[in-house]
């Protein structure tokens, strides 16, 4: 099991810095194209930090490693509300704000955080029906993603005009080297992901943490590190609306993921077979964003604890959640 764990760790790394690398280019790119505010944080930049899941879920679901596809998934999306209340917490360190950074930001983001409670909803329905029906063995339930995903993404679009008003980019690359630099991250991405899917499938395997554990924790820490600089360095950018924008816009395109994940997976409908124990992690994910869909909705408003009681109710549902899963697999 040590090869498989310095495998892992060494594409762990690989797979950190190309994606980091991916988004710091997806920026520059959907900045000098003049693409609008909502599409940059919601969408350009949530599909670029979310690649690493892409790759490494659709390679595992080829393999036949659905539990590991759909732990990492739903373990991203509750890791990024947990990178949510950790730049809460340094909005206000840093900034002093009393009202937290969720209550300082655009209330365009409930429609994001809206679209990703929505589908993640979907997602747990579906693992709840004995059988589902679709197309070959494309199952029902993934069709419905991939319908709502697309409408949600063109209703977010047709309301740019009430999008997050985020800053340009102060990196000073061109495009074409911008471009350039998505082109050989997104390589590095493609061929490091399935040999860390191999390795974490072993390791699961051999440690007895199951696949459902490992993927909800280990693979999902890593996949989702790409959000974690990108937040903090929007944070520290005063670019407040890019680094939660990213984080619930990450999630919604998590779940579509799924749709990819179902497709790559040809021995039947995938959410029809998966373990029920992802139906938990689907509920502390809807629980987790919840919780920042409310606190956007109350913007505006001031709260008297300084550590914010937002912060404190993810992490303490992160905790929870993992526990849950743990003691379940």
């Amino acid at each position: 099991m040590t090869t498989d764990i310095i495998v892992f760790i060494t594409c762990a790394v690989l797979l950190m810095i190309a994606g980091t690398r991916l988004a710091s280019d997806g920026d520059v790119v959907a900045d000098k194209t003049g693409i609008g505010g909502l599409w940059i944080g919601a969408v350009i930049i949530a599909l670029a930090t979310s690649l690493p899941e892409l790759v490494s879920d659709v390679t595992a679901g080829y393999k036949g490693y659905i539990d590991l596809a759909v732990g990492d998934i739903l373990g991203s999306g509750m890791s990024n509300m947990l990178i949510l209340a950790g730049i809460d917490i340094l909005f206000i360190t840093v900034y002093t704000k009393r009202r937290g950074l969720l209550r300082n930001v655009s209330g365009g983001h409930v429609g994001t955080a809206s679209l990703a409670i929505a589908l993640t909803a979907i997602t747990a329905i579906f693992m709840l029906l004995p059988k589902t029906f679709g197309v070959s063995s494309i199952g029902f339930g993934t069709i419905v993603i991939a319908i709502v995903y697309l409408a949600g993404i063109w209703q977010l679009f047709r309301q740019e005009s009430s999008a997050p008003d985020i800053i340009p980019s102060t990196k000073k690359r061109s495009l074409p080297y911008a471009v350039l630099g998505l082109g050989i991250s997104a390589v590095i991405i493609f061929t490091t992901a399935p040999f860390m899917v191999n390795a974490a499938q072993r390791i699961a395997e051999a440690s007895g943490l199951g696949a459902t554990f490992f993927g909800t924790l280990f693979m999902a820490i890593v996949t989702s590190f790409p959000e974690l600089v990108v937040s903090i360095t929007a944070v520290r950018l005063g670019a407040f609306d890019l680094a939660v924008g990213n984080l619930f816009g990450s999630n919604a395109f998590n779940i579509f993921v799924l749709v990819f994940v179902d497709i790559a997976y040809r021995k039947g409908a995938l959410l029809a077979e998966v373990a029920n124990v992802h139906l938990i992690t689907a509920l502390f994910l809807m629980l987790m964003m919840g919780v920042g869909l409310a606190s956007v909705a109350a913007r505006g408003k001031k709260r008297n604890a300084l550590l914010v009681p937002d912060s404190i109710a993810l992490i303490v549902l992160y905790a929870l959640g993992m526990y849950a899963v743990y003691a379940l697999s």
